[in-house]
């Protein structure tokens, strides 16, 4: 059986010491697959209301970053 997790990158107020500590964690954790997404906003929910939004380049770098770091097992979705 496989294990793996979905992950959101780029949420509102997601720091880069924030991103940095997500890899650390994938890395020990190892799942078998890693689905990624770019945060994307939805005025309806209460993450809307957070003013620090992570600016949409700095997402898409953090995205390839974790391909790059985690290899064949992550899978970006935009």
């Amino acid at each position: 059986m496989a294990q793996g997790t979905h992950i959101i990158v780029g949420f509102p107020d997601e720091s880069e010491e924030d991103f940095i500590e997500t890899i650390k964690l994938l890395h020990s954790i190892n799942f078998d697959f890693i689905s990624c997404f770019a945060y994307s906003e939805n005025r309806k929910t209460a993450s809307a209301k957070i003013e620090n939004k992570v600016h949409p380049e700095l997402i898409s770098e953090r995205l390839e970053r974790l391909k790059k770091e985690l290899g064949e097992k992550v899978k970006v979705y935009r």
